[in-house]
């Protein structure tokens, strides 16, 4: 079971304004298991869900991700997708925030892929 209170105003505090638990019930007995921090498992899965899925429906050997986002999960993300797209070139980090975009792009600037915020996305077709 998994449950969450989302508090915005937080943020002027320093602290995450969604926060939750996910509780693991044993399913033979219903015998609780464990309490585990829901942000933790948020991380881990949805990387692990968005790799999956462009694991079955991108191209290989593409070169160029666009990650839209600049929070908790664009930061999973990043490093996600270059370990399962080894080929990739740049990272584009684009969010309603730039200076967020320009902060997490410096947090992975030991990726092999360039990773770059942008403000502005131009598509032009190949």
């Amino acid at each position: 079971m998994k449950s969450f209170t989302v508090f915005p105003d937080n943020v002027q505090q320093q602290r995450p304004s969604v926060q939750g638990a996910m509780l693991i019930f044993d399913d033979r007995t219903g015998a609780p298991l464990a309490v585990v921090d829901s942000g933790l498992v948020t991380y881990w899965k949805t990387a692990a869900d968005s790799v999956y899925g462009a694991s079955l429906l991108a191209r290989p050997n593409s070169k160029t991700l666009l990650i839209v986002g600049s929070g908790v999960v664009a930061d999973s993300l990043v490093g996600a997708y270059s370990a399962l797209f080894p080929g990739l070139e740049r990272i584009l980090l684009w969010g309603r925030n730039p200076g967020k975009s320009r902060v997490l792009a410096g947090l992975h600037a030991h990726q092999k892929a360039a990773v770059e915020a942008i403000e502005v996305l131009i598509v032009t077709e190949n």
